[in-house]
Protein backbone atom coordinates (compact mmCIF):
# COMPACT_ATOMS: atom_id res chain seq x y z
CA UNK A 1 0.00 0.00 0.00
CA UNK A 2 2.83 2.20 0.40
CA UNK A 3 4.91 1.68 -2.70
CA UNK A 4 1.14 2.41 -4.13
CA UNK A 5 0.96 5.92 -2.32
CA UNK A 6 4.60 6.67 -3.09
CA UNK A 7 4.01 5.70 -6.82
CA UNK A 8 0.69 7.72 -7.10
CA UNK A 9 3.19 10.74 -5.50
CA UNK A 10 5.64 10.38 -7.95
CA UNK A 11 3.58 10.17 -10.96
CA UNK A 12 1.57 13.52 -10.04
CA UNK A 13 4.47 15.19 -9.29
CA UNK A 14 5.73 14.67 -12.63
CA UNK A 15 2.64 15.28 -14.61
CA UNK A 16 2.68 18.91 -12.72
CA UNK A 17 6.53 19.60 -13.59
CA UNK A 18 5.77 19.05 -17.42
CA UNK A 19 2.84 21.18 -17.31
CA UNK A 20 3.62 24.10 -19.24
CA UNK A 21 3.69 27.38 -17.76
CA UNK A 22 0.77 30.09 -19.87
CA UNK A 23 1.10 33.06 -17.32
CA UNK A 24 5.30 33.09 -18.22
CA UNK A 25 4.95 34.39 -21.70
CA UNK A 26 2.60 37.09 -23.10
CA UNK A 27 2.85 37.73 -27.26
CA UNK A 28 1.75 40.57 -29.35
CA UNK A 29 1.57 39.75 -33.04
CA UNK A 30 1.16 42.02 -36.05
CA UNK A 31 -1.76 40.43 -38.38
CA UNK A 32 -1.25 42.25 -41.42
CA UNK A 33 -4.16 41.09 -43.16
CA UNK A 34 -6.38 42.57 -40.14
CA UNK A 35 -3.79 45.55 -39.90
CA UNK A 36 -4.22 45.15 -36.05
CA UNK A 37 -1.97 43.61 -33.38
CA UNK A 38 -3.39 40.10 -31.61
CA UNK A 39 -2.36 39.82 -28.23
CA UNK A 40 -2.43 36.89 -25.89
CA UNK A 41 -3.77 36.87 -23.31
CA UNK A 42 -6.96 37.78 -25.66
CA UNK A 43 -7.91 40.46 -23.00
CA UNK A 44 -4.49 42.19 -23.79
CA UNK A 45 -3.25 42.31 -20.46
CA UNK A 46 0.56 41.85 -21.12
CA UNK A 47 1.39 41.82 -17.48
CA UNK A 48 -0.52 38.85 -15.71
CA UNK A 49 2.61 37.98 -13.48
CA UNK A 50 2.63 41.61 -11.90
CA UNK A 51 -0.86 40.82 -10.34
CA UNK A 52 -0.65 40.46 -6.42
CA UNK A 53 2.79 41.69 -5.76
CA UNK A 54 4.17 41.84 -2.03
CA UNK A 55 6.46 44.43 -0.83
CA UNK A 56 10.06 42.89 -1.41
CA UNK A 57 8.92 41.15 -4.79
CA UNK A 58 10.75 41.33 -8.07
CA UNK A 59 8.50 39.71 -11.10
CA UNK A 60 10.18 39.34 -14.42
CA UNK A 61 7.26 39.22 -17.57
CA UNK A 62 8.40 37.88 -20.94
CA UNK A 63 6.40 39.90 -23.65
CA UNK A 64 7.57 38.07 -27.25
CA UNK A 65 6.19 40.52 -30.32
CA UNK A 66 5.89 39.18 -33.66
CA UNK A 67 4.96 39.27 -37.81
CA UNK A 68 2.78 37.30 -38.73
CA UNK A 69 1.98 39.21 -41.88
CA UNK A 70 3.20 38.11 -44.95
CA UNK A 71 5.45 41.86 -45.72
CA UNK A 72 7.80 43.30 -43.81
CA UNK A 73 7.03 45.63 -41.06
CA UNK A 74 8.60 48.15 -38.36
CA UNK A 75 6.99 47.69 -35.23
CA UNK A 76 7.47 50.09 -32.55
CA UNK A 77 6.32 50.71 -29.06
CA UNK A 78 4.91 53.61 -27.38
CA UNK A 79 4.24 53.82 -24.08
CA UNK A 80 1.76 55.97 -21.58
CA UNK A 81 2.95 57.95 -18.27
CA UNK A 82 0.30 57.11 -15.18
CA UNK A 83 -2.64 58.65 -14.47
CA UNK A 84 -3.21 61.11 -11.89
CA UNK A 85 -5.12 58.51 -9.85
CA UNK A 86 -2.52 55.85 -10.27
CA UNK A 87 0.73 58.41 -10.08
CA UNK A 88 1.35 57.68 -6.22
CA UNK A 89 1.28 53.80 -5.94
CA UNK A 90 3.77 53.18 -9.37
CA UNK A 91 5.73 55.95 -8.54
CA UNK A 92 6.82 53.35 -5.73
CA UNK A 93 7.72 50.65 -8.20
CA UNK A 94 10.41 50.15 -10.58
CA UNK A 95 9.63 49.00 -14.29
CA UNK A 96 12.78 47.59 -16.78
CA UNK A 97 12.23 46.69 -20.29
CA UNK A 98 15.07 45.21 -21.95
CA UNK A 99 15.47 43.70 -25.48
CA UNK A 100 18.78 41.88 -25.51
CA UNK A 101 21.16 43.80 -24.61
CA UNK A 102 19.25 47.13 -25.65
CA UNK A 103 17.47 48.60 -22.06
CA UNK A 104 14.46 50.24 -23.15
CA UNK A 105 13.13 51.95 -19.84
CA UNK A 106 14.60 51.12 -16.50
CA UNK A 107 12.50 53.79 -14.18
CA UNK A 108 9.98 54.00 -11.86
CA UNK A 109 6.63 52.71 -13.41
CA UNK A 110 4.86 55.98 -13.82
CA UNK A 111 6.92 57.25 -15.61
CA UNK A 112 7.51 56.26 -19.56
CA UNK A 113 10.64 58.66 -20.57
CA UNK A 114 12.48 55.98 -22.52
CA UNK A 115 9.38 54.53 -24.32
CA UNK A 116 7.34 57.89 -24.74
CA UNK A 117 8.25 58.69 -28.25
CA UNK A 118 7.62 55.55 -30.46
CA UNK A 119 10.64 53.08 -30.12
CA UNK A 120 11.85 50.78 -32.67
CA UNK A 121 11.78 47.45 -31.70
CA UNK A 122 12.72 46.51 -35.15
CA UNK A 123 12.28 45.49 -38.66
CA UNK A 124 9.96 41.79 -39.19
CA UNK A 125 10.31 40.11 -42.04
CA UNK A 126 7.17 37.43 -41.53
CA UNK A 127 7.68 35.13 -38.64
CA UNK A 128 10.47 37.26 -37.44
CA UNK A 129 9.99 38.09 -33.64
CA UNK A 130 11.20 40.00 -30.92
CA UNK A 131 11.70 39.50 -27.28
CA UNK A 132 10.88 41.97 -23.96
CA UNK A 133 11.56 41.48 -20.39
CA UNK A 134 10.13 43.22 -18.20
CA UNK A 135 11.10 43.03 -14.80
CA UNK A 136 8.88 45.05 -11.64
CA UNK A 137 10.76 45.10 -8.69
CA UNK A 138 8.40 46.22 -5.52
CA UNK A 139 10.74 48.02 -3.00
CA UNK A 140 10.57 45.89 0.87
CA UNK A 141 9.56 49.23 2.25
CA UNK A 142 6.36 49.55 0.50
CA UNK A 143 3.59 50.44 3.21
CA UNK A 144 0.29 49.58 3.61
CA UNK A 145 -1.43 52.66 2.18
CA UNK A 146 -0.58 50.26 -1.32
CA UNK A 147 -2.56 47.43 0.28
CA UNK A 148 -4.70 46.03 -2.54
CA UNK A 149 -3.67 49.46 -5.26
CA UNK A 150 -3.52 48.50 -8.73
CA UNK A 151 -2.26 51.12 -11.85
CA UNK A 152 -2.48 51.00 -15.55
CA UNK A 153 0.76 51.55 -17.62
CA UNK A 154 -0.81 51.63 -21.43
CA UNK A 155 1.60 50.24 -23.88
CA UNK A 156 0.82 51.05 -27.76
CA UNK A 157 2.09 49.10 -30.60
CA UNK A 158 2.66 50.44 -34.15
CA UNK A 159 3.43 48.60 -37.03
CA UNK A 160 4.42 50.31 -40.33
CA UNK A 161 4.82 48.41 -43.41
CA UNK A 162 8.18 48.86 -45.43
CA UNK A 163 8.16 50.39 -48.90
CA UNK A 164 8.16 47.33 -51.49
CA UNK A 165 10.18 47.73 -54.17
CA UNK A 166 8.43 46.54 -57.63
CA UNK A 167 11.52 47.10 -60.45
CA UNK A 168 9.72 50.33 -61.67
CA UNK A 169 12.47 52.48 -60.87
CA UNK A 170 14.53 51.08 -64.17
CA UNK A 171 15.41 54.05 -66.68
CA UNK A 172 13.32 52.27 -69.51
CA UNK A 173 10.90 55.22 -69.67
CA UNK A 174 12.86 57.91 -70.65
CA UNK A 175 14.91 55.46 -72.83
CA UNK A 176 11.18 55.02 -74.98
CA UNK A 177 10.79 58.42 -75.14
CA UNK A 178 14.12 59.38 -76.49
CA UNK A 179 14.14 56.42 -79.08
CA UNK A 180 10.54 57.36 -80.41
CA UNK A 181 12.09 61.02 -80.70
CA UNK A 182 14.98 60.02 -82.57
CA UNK A 183 12.14 58.02 -85.02
CA UNK A 184 9.80 60.23 -85.29
CA UNK A 185 12.95 63.48 -86.30
CA UNK A 186 14.19 60.17 -88.60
Amino acid sequence: MKKRIVWLLFVALVLCLSLPSWADESVVRFAGEAKKFVYLPEDGDLFTDFKGVMPGDVRTQTVVVTNAYAEKVDIYLQAEGASEADKAFLSALKLAVVQGERVLFDGTADESDGLSARTLLGSFEKGQSATLLVTLTVPATLDNAFMDASGDVIWTFFAEQQAVRTGDDSRLLPYAIIGGVLLSVM
